[in-house]
């Protein structure tokens, strides 16, 4: 099972779009941690968390879901993490969420 499929299962309300992205999001954190880059990864296990808080919170998501993305990442990643890799993976998820629209 791949990990899009996972966090359907976890998180059904959420649009396959963003479950998409997660993993795009948290493949390309997991390249940075292997890289030396951050000092902070995302497990799958991270992932799905993730996704369980946002699917909770499913109903904040607006037009917009970059702030409730980020509120959700920074509960259970970020708040955990080196300012320097928090600001990093914050800033990744902006950019791979800029500019979508539910």
């Amino acid at each position: 099972i791949d990990e899009v499929q996972l966090l359907h299962k976890v998180a059904p309300e959420i649009p396959g779009q963003l479950l998409s992205k997660m993993v795009e999001i948290a493949n390309e954190i997991r390249k940075s941690f292997a890289d030396d880059d951050l000092t902070t990864t995302m497990r799958t296990r991270t992932l799905k968390r993730w996704a369980v808080i946002l699917n909770r919170r499913a109903a904040n998501l607006d037009k917009d879901p970059h702030p409730e993305m980020l509120f959700t990442l920074q509960m259970a990643l970020t708040n955990l993490a080196d300012h320097a890799s928090a600001f990093a993976i914050e800033e990744l998820l902006q950019r791979h969420v800029k500019g979508i629209t539910l």
